[in-house]
């Protein structure tokens, strides 16, 4: 644990409320430890400056890069990037050629790694739709691909996709801002467990687990959402647990839908759009709150009893079953709050509910961040012969990465759980 984050993991676990008589750690008091203040290389060095350095220049103290990126090519022992935030919209890659290199700070200086986009002069103008305040502005010179902003940092805060129910995501915990569900309204599977589709297989020596020494499982099947496409809970009957029945087991399958019983507005003009590159998602608890799901809607049904169809998703737990509390997001009619905003892909128009008194938009001075970027520094070795050795990374912070319950996940055990094989640092060798 960091010694200066005391107060930060104080307020983040709540102790106030559930260890009564705790007292918060006085930050002011705390030691600093970011940034630190490593010594200068004496030599083979290649310094960064994303303000006044130029990729022409030759790298030297007086002659600074502009990008990590370009630094990272040059045969140097030690990278040292100057103050500044630097926004990485190409993943950054080391390998068996970095062997030995160090990437730092320069001493006291702070250095930061952004997955978002910093939207500079915008032209903001009064919005049509309804809501409180809404502005909005042209990012096509900005957001030149497909990519959706999963959210923005305005003046250093949260903002959020427009949702329902509305919450602030930052301060609002289940049960504010959810809907809540019977397990008879989520709809049959797309894929289904009866009979069973997937490939049986049997797992067998792992010595190195006492528990799963040999097990079995499924490949495909229920189980073609995961990947790599195979889990415990893809076979016919689970095999009993170590003292127990295996009570509640079954073969794994998520829902294809919900049936909101008119939780929702009969009409969402933009879940019936076609063509559109836009996506809208439903986040949910699995019953008894066992895993949190998220799936993009595949179509919305307004009828009597208001059916929303899944897409991609479902496959961030390793039980399925049937869901219960939900909300929905990134729709922009429910864009009616201070904190949301909405962007439309198809248009590159970005939409905000501004902070800021009734009539006046957005300030020309607030710092905008659009969050894009998962990856911000990648790590790997060609082979497990040729390993990377020897590379150091200090000083250097990473913030401002978007969210990945969409990417691809894995079971890799026998367990309940599934992971994702990323990271904003991933390292493999």
């Amino acid at each position: 644990l960091r010694p200066d984050a005391e107060a930060l993991v104080y307020d983040a676990l709540e102790l106030q409320k559930y260890c009564n008589g705790t007292v918060r750690p006085d930050p002011s008091k705390l030691p600093t430890v970011f940034p630190p203040k490593n010594p200068l290389p004496q030599s083979n060095a290649v310094y960064v400056d994303g303000t006044k350095g130029e990729d022409s220049n030759s790298g030297s103290i007086d002659k600074p890069v502009k990008t990590i990126s370009h630094a990272l090519t040059m045969k140097a022992g030690t990278v040292v990037i100057r103050a500044g935030t630097y926004y990485i919209q190409e993943t950054l890659k080391m390998g068996v050629e970095h062997n030995g290199m160090t990437v730092t700070n320069y001493p006291g200086e702070e250095v930061w790694l952004s997955g978002g986009r910093k939207l500079e002069n915008l032209q903001w103008k009064k919005s049509s739709l309804k809501g409180f305040n809404i502005w909005e502005a042209d990012l096509s010179s900005i957001m030149t691909d497909d990519k959706e902003i999963s959210e923005l940092r305005v003046d250093g805060q949260r903002a959020w996709m427009a949702r329902f129910p509305n919450a602030n995501p930052e301060s609002q915990y289940w049960p504010i801002g959810y809907l809540t569900s019977s397990t008879h309204d989520w709809t049959t599977p797309k894929i289904s467990p009866t009979p069973n589709p997937a490939t049986l297989v049997n797992v067998t020596g792992r010595t190195w687990d006492s528990f799963f020494t040999n097990y079995s499982g499924g490949i495909n099947g229920t189980c073609s959402i995961y990947d790599p496409p195979f889990s415990f809970w893809c076979q016919n009957l689970p095999t009993p647990g170590k003292g127990s029945d295996c009570s509640g087991c079954f073969t794994y399958n998520i829902p294809g839908g919900v049936r909101t019983n008119n939780s929702l507005p009969k009409t969402y003009p933009s879940l019936t759009k076609t063509g559109t590159k836009n996506k809208a998602f439903l986040s949910a608890w699995r019953a008894y709150h066992w895993a949190n799901w998220k799936f993009e809607i595949d179509s919305y049904h307004a009828k009597n009893t208001t059916d929303i169809i899944f897409g991609k998703g479902g496959f961030q737990g390793g039980r399925g079953g049937p869901g219960s509390d939900y909300y929905i997001e990134n729709v922009i009619e429910e864009l009616d709050v201070v904190g949301e905003y909405y962007f439309d892909i198809d248009t590159k128009m970005l939409y905000i509910s501004s902070n800021t008194t009734a009539g006046t938009p957005p300030s020309a001075d607030s710092e905008i961040i659009a969050v894009t970027e998962k990856d911000l520094l990648s790590i790997t070795s060609p082979s497990k012969t040729t390993p990377v050795k020897d590379v150091k990374i200090t000083g250097i912070g990473f913030r401002d990465t978007r969210q990945t319950m969409l990417e691809p996940h894995g079971v890799p055990s026998g367990g309940d759980w599934s992971l994702e094989r990323m990271g904003v640092v991933f390292i493999e060798n």
